[in-house]
């Protein structure tokens, strides 16, 4: 019987490594793209809503939903797109772990009239189910009421 060729079986178990990495590096990058794609759509169809906020109508959201919070078309949107631009952010950097909220974000949502927007217009509205989301409620749900 003929010894086993051990430099064969690592030389096997190093190219499968490497095949799986990758596969993984692949995967990633395209669902990055796809995301990056998904968002650009976003954005561009937010930059409808600047020419037309009645188009928040077929999302379930009156005009008046807005103006009831006391802020701009500007801000608004401005607020959506953030928001719209930290799913990404999160949903690239941490794909699969729990959400760490940065102190930017932190202070953002610390602002009134941000918080009103997500508890009234965005969360119910015009945003998925995701990790992201369930980090931005659970902050919420943290606050000590005033």
């Amino acid at each position: 019987m003929a010894g086993i060729d051990w430099i064969a079986i690592i030389a096997l178990i190093v190219a499968l490594i490497g095949t799986a990495i990758a596969l993984m590096s692949y995967r990633s990058s395209q669902r990055t793209a796809m995301l990056q794609v998904n968002l650009d759509l976003i954005l561009k169809g937010n930059e409808q809503l600047g020419k037309n906020i009645n188009l928040l109508g077929l999302h379930g959201v009156d005009e008046i939903d807005v103006k009831k919070l006391n802020i701009s078309e500007a801000e608004f949107l401005y607020i959506l797109n953030s928001f719209y631009a930290g799913q990404a952010f999160y949903y690239i950097k941490q794909p699969f772990c729990r959400i760490k909220l940065s102190e930017y974000r932190k202070k953002m949502l610390e602002n009134p009239k941000v918080e009103a927007t997500w508890k009234e217009v965005i969360r119910p509205n015009l945003i998925g189910e995701t990790s992201y989301v369930k980090a931005i409620d659970k902050f919420y749900a943290q606050q000590k009421p005033e």
